[in-house]
C-alpha cells in the first residue's frame, strides 16, 4: 500500500515538472536560432550548458538546442562547439558546474575554438577576428545572465526577484523572442508584439525604472541590426514609463498607456513602418496582456520586485569592481584556456618519417625493396634529398632529374616520383598552415590578456576615489544661470591625479563663442586656470568638459612628401590628445613606398590610436599592431612605429619605437639621440621595441624622421648640426619645412623616398 502511494506521489511531481521541462526545451531550441547580421550566436549553446544542470532530461536540452541550430542551415560551428562542450560536460561534470564562471569560460572556449578553426581554414580578416571575439565574448556574457534567468522561471515560489533577476529574465525572453520563426505580415509581427508584451507585464510590477529597461533591452535586442534602433529603444521605453506611471488604474491603464506610446512615437517620426513596428503589433499585445491573470505572471515568477538594496554609492562601486575583476580573470583564465586546449599537434619534421612514407606508399609492392632500402639505405636518402631540393627549385621532379643508375634499377619509376612530388608537397602544406594557425592562435591569446589588462586597468581606476564638490558645482550654477546660460547638470570633482574636471550641460549657446565666457567663470571660482577639453554643441543642448589647465603646451608642426612619382606617401603621423591628459605623437613608415605603404603605415597608426583612447597601454597597442601587420598574406608587409607620449603637467617624454628611425632633443645649443635597434612591426611574431624614457625642460625641441631623411645624409653628425642650426630662431613649422628641403638638397633637391619630419617644443604657459 505505502509503495502505491509513493509511486503515485512521484508521479505527480513528475506531472508538475512536465511543463518547465516543455518550457525549457522550446527556450533552448529558438535560442539556438537567434541570430544578428546574418550571423547565429552561441546563445543556445550558453542556455543549454544552464539548464543541463539539472541530470533529468539533460541530453534533450541538449539535442533540442542542435535542432536550432541545424534549422537555420548555416555553417556547422556551433554544432560542433555544442558537441565540445558536451563533450567536457561528460568528461567532469563537477568542474563544469563548479560555478557560473567556469560555465561561462567553457561555452566560450568552446565557441572560439570552433570559430578559430574554421576562421583559419578560410583565411582571417580583422572583421572576421572581431566577429569571432564578439561571439565568444557573447558566449560568455549569455551564461552570466541565464545563470540568473533560468532558476526564476523553474521555481514557481518566489515572490521577490532583484533587479538583476529582472533584467537577466528580459535578455532570456528577447533572445528566444528573436529566435522565434519571422511570423510577420504588412500589420502584424510576432516577434515585436511578444517584446512589447513583456514590457506590459513588467509594467504591473513596483518599480517603474524596470519597466523602462526591460523595454529598452527589448528593444534593443530584437531590433539591433534594423535602421531606426534608437528611436525604436525610445518607444518602447516611453511605452514602459507611461505604463507603470498609470499603473494604479489597472491593466486596462497600463494597455492604454502604452498605445500612448506608440501613437506619440508614430507622430512624431511619421509613421510606425519606420520604426520596424506594424500597426497590429501594440493593440494584439495589449489585447493579450489584458487577458493574462496576475496569478500566471506569478508562476512566472514577475509578481513582485523587492527593492533593490545596494543603495549605497560605496558598495556598488565595490561590487562592480569586483565584478569587473572577475571578468578580467575570466578573459586571463579563458586566454590560458585557448593556449591549453587549442595546439594542434606538431607536424613530424624527422626526415626519417618521409623517408618511412616514401617507402610504404612507393616500394611496398616492389621486389627490390630489401635491396634499396635495406642494404642502400644511405644511398637512398641521398636520392631523396636529392629530389626534395629539386622540388624546392622548380616545383616538382621528373624522370630526367633522377640519376640513371636508379632509372634502369627502378620498376615503377613515374609511381615512385609521384608519391615523392604529392608527400612533399603534402609536408609543405601542413607546414604553412601549421604556422599559420600558431600565428592565429598566439595573436588571440595576446588580444584575450590585453583585453584582461584593460578591464583590470578600469576596475583600479574606479576603485580610485574622485571628489565631487557639491558646494562649488552649486556655486558654478548661479554664476552660469546669472549669466544667461541656463545650466541643466554641472558635476566639479578632482581627478586621481588631483586635478579638477568639470562637466557642463547648458541649453545650446547658439555658437555665440560663450565658452570662452564660461571658461574664465570657472577659472575664477575655481581659483586655477581652465581649459576646455571636450564639446558637443546641438540645438537643444550643450555638453561641455573642462579641466584644469597643464603649466605645459605642446607646439607641434608635420612636413612631409611622398617618394617622386607617388601620389601618396607611405609615411603616416598623428597627433592625438588621450583621455588620460597626455598627447600622443606617432609616425609610421609603411615598407617601400605608394598605396600598399600608405595603407600600411595609415591603418597601423588609426589601430594604435584607437587601442591607445580606449585605455590600452602603450606596449600592448605596438603588440597587437605587429600581430594585424603579420596576419597579410604575403607575409612582406611591415611598417615601422615611432610613438611619443608626452606628459605635460610634469614635462616627460615616454619613447616607444618599433624599427623606426633616431629621435632627436635639441635643449639649449645641445643634440641628444634617442636611438634604436628593433625591428619593424609585422617581421617577427612577437613584437620587436624599446622603450625610454625622458624628463623636458621649457623649450626643448623633440624631432621625429623618417628614414627617407635620415638615410639622405651620409654623416649623422652633419644632420644633428643642421637641426642645431635649423632650430634657432625657427618655430616647429618652420624647421620642419627646412630641414625637409636640407634633406632633399643632399640627394639633388629631389624625393627620393618618402619623407617626412615632425617637429614639437615644450612652452611654459
Amino acid at each position: 500500500m505505502s509503495m502505491t502511494v509513493l509511486k503515485k506521489n512521484e508521479s505527480v511531481k513528475r506531472t508538475k515538472k512536465l511543463p518547465s521541462f516543455l518550457l525549457e526545451l522550446l527556450f533552448c531550441f529558438f535560442a539556438a536560432r537567434t541570430t544578428l547580421f546574418g550571423q547565429p550566436l552561441p546563445a543556445g549553446i550558453a542556455l543549454a550548458s544552464i539548464a543541463a544542470k539539472s541530470k533529468k532530461g539533460r541530453w534533450f536540452c541538449i539535442l533540442s538546442t542542435l535542432c536550432g541550430y541545424l534549422t537555420l542551415s548555416f555553417h556547422p560551428r556551433y554544432p560542433i562547439a555544442l558537441c565540445l562542450l558536451s563533450l567536457v560536460l561528460w568528461i567532469d561534470e563537477e568542474l563544469f558546474f563548479r560555478n557560473s564562471l567556469i560555465t561561462g569560460i567553457s561555452v566560450a572556449g568552446a565557441t572560439l575554438i570552433s570559430d578559430l578553426y574554421f576562421l583559419i581554414q578560410k583565411g582571417s580578416s580583422i572583421y572576421d577576428t572581431l566577429i569571432l571575439l564578439l561571439c565568444t565574448t557573447g558566449g560568455f556574457l549569455y551564461v552570466i545572465f541565464f545563470e540568473d534567468a533560468l532558476p526564476v522561471l523553474k521555481t514557481k515560489t518566489r515572490r521577490y526577484l532583484r533587479q538583476k533577476d529582472s533584467l537577466a529574465i528580459t535578455v532570456l525572453f528577447c533572445t528566444v523572442a528573436r529566435g522565434l520563426p519571422l511570423i510577420s505580415s504588412t500589420y502584424f509581427s510576432l516577434n515585436d508584439c511578444f517584446c512589447i508584451l513583456l514590457t506590459l507585464l513588467f509594467s504591473r510590477l513596483e518599480r517603474t525604472e524596470n519597466a523602462v529597461i526591460v523595454g529598452l533591452i527589448s528593444a534593443f535586442l530584437t531590433g539591433a541590426d534594423s535602421t531606426g534602433l534608437f528611436t525604436r529603444m525610445g518607444m518602447f521605453a516611453l511605452a514602459g514609463l507611461i505604463g507603470s506611471m498609470v499603473r494604479p488604474l489597472g491593466k486596462l491603464g497600463i494597455c492604454g498607456g502604452a498605445l500612448l506610446a506608440g501613437l506619440l512615437t508614430s507622430l512624431t517620426t511619421g509613421e510606425l513602418s519606420l520604426l520596424h513596428v506594424k500597426p497590429l503589433d501594440f493593440p494584439v499585445a495589449c489585447l493579450i496582456s489584458l487577458l493574462i491573470p496576475d496569478r500566471l505572471i506569478q508562476l512566472l515568477g514577475l509578481y513582485h520586485l523587492h527593492p533593490n538594496q545596494s543603495e549605497n554609492e560605496a558598495r556598488i562601486k565595490e561590487s562592480l569592481c569586483q565584478q569587473l575583476k572577475n571578468i578580467s580573470a575570466a578573459f586571463l583564465q579563458l586566454s590560458s584556456s585557448v593556449f591549453a586546449l587549442a595546439g594542434q599537434p606538431k607536424i613530424e619534421t624527422d626526415q626519417s618519417v618521409l623517408l618511412s612514407k616514401i617507402e610504404e606508399r612507393a616500394c611496398n609492392d616492389c621486389k627490390l625493396k630489401e635491396l634499396c632500402w635495406k642494404r642502400e639505405t644511405g644511398e637512398m636518402e641521398r636520392l631523396i634529398c636529392h629530389c626534395f631540393a629539386i622540388i624546392e627549385q622548380n616545383g616538382s621532379v621528373c624522370n630526367r632529374d633522377v640519376p640513371i643508375y636508379f632509372q634502369k634499377r627502378c620498376n615503377n619509376l613515374s609511381k615512385y616520383l609521384y608519391e615523392i612530388n604529392n608527400l612533399y608537397e603534402l609536408y609543405k602544406n601542413e607546414l604553412f598552415w601549421q604556422g599559420r594557425l600558431d600565428r592565429a592562435t598566439a595573436f588571440t591569446i595576446r588580444q584575450l590578456e590585453d583585453v584582461s589588462a584593460v578591464v583590470d586597468k578600469l576596475a583600479n581606476q574606479l576603485n580610485q576615489n574622485v571628489s565631487f564638490n557639491e558646494e562649488l558645482a552649486f556655486a558654478v550654477s548661479c554664476e552660469l544661470d546669472r549669466l544667461g546660460f541656463s545650466p541643466k547638470e554641472v558635476e566639479v570633482a578632482k581627478n586621481t591625479g588631483g586635478r579638477y574636471e568639470v562637466h557642463l550641460k547648458i541649453e545650446s549657446c547658439q555658437m555665440t563663442g560663450g565658452c570662452k565666457e564660461i571658461t574664465s567663470v570657472l577659472s575664477q571660482l575655481l581659483e586655477c586656470p581652465i581649459e576646455k577639453t571636450e564639446g558637443d554643441c546641438k540645438l537643444g543642448q550643450c555638453v561641455l568638459g573642462f579641466s584644469e589647465a597643464t603649466p605645459y603646451r605642446l607646439l607641434h608642426a608635420v612636413s612631409s612628401t611622398p617618394r617622386a612619382g607617388q601620389s601618396q606617401s607611405g609615411d603616416t603621423t598623428a597627433v592625438l590628445t588621450l583621455p588620460d591628459g597626455n598627447l600622443l605623437l606617432i609616425l609610421s613608415d609603411g615598407k617601400g613606398s605608394g598605396d600598399k605603404a600608405h595603407l600600411q603605415s595609415s591603418e597601423t597608426v588609426r589601430l594604435i590610436c584607437r587601442l591607445l583612447y580606449a585605455g590600452f597601454t602603450p606596449t600592448s597597442a605596438v603588440r597587437l599592431a605587429n600581430s594585424v601587420l603579420g596576419q597579410q598574406p604575403d607575409e612582406e608587409g611591415f611598417a615601422t612605429i615611432d610613438l611619443m607620449l608626452i606628459d605635460l603637467s610634469h614635462p616627460r617624454a615616454d619613447f616607444i619605437k618599433s624599427g623606426a628611425c633616431a629621435t632627436y632633443i635639441k635643449r639649449q645649443n645641445l643634440v641628444k639621440r634617442i636611438e634604436s635597434q628593433s625591428l619593424p612591426a609585422g617581421i617577427l611574431d612577437e613584437a620587436d621595441m624599446e622603450l625610454k624614457s625622458e624628463s623636458l625642460l621649457d623649450g626643448d625641441l623633440l624631432v621625429m624622421l623618417s628614414d627617407g631623411v635620415t638615410d639622405a645624409y651620409s654623416d649623422e653628425k652633419f644632420l644633428m648640426t643642421e637641426i642645431n642650426r635649423l632650430s634657432r630662431h625657427n618655430s616647429p613649422r618652420q624647421l620642419a619645412a627646412a630641414l625637409l628641403d636640407s634633406a632633399k638638397q643632399q640627394k639633388g633637391n629631389t624625393a627620393w623616398d618618402d619623407m617626412t619630419v615632425v617637429a614639437a617644443r615644450i612652452v611654459e604657459k
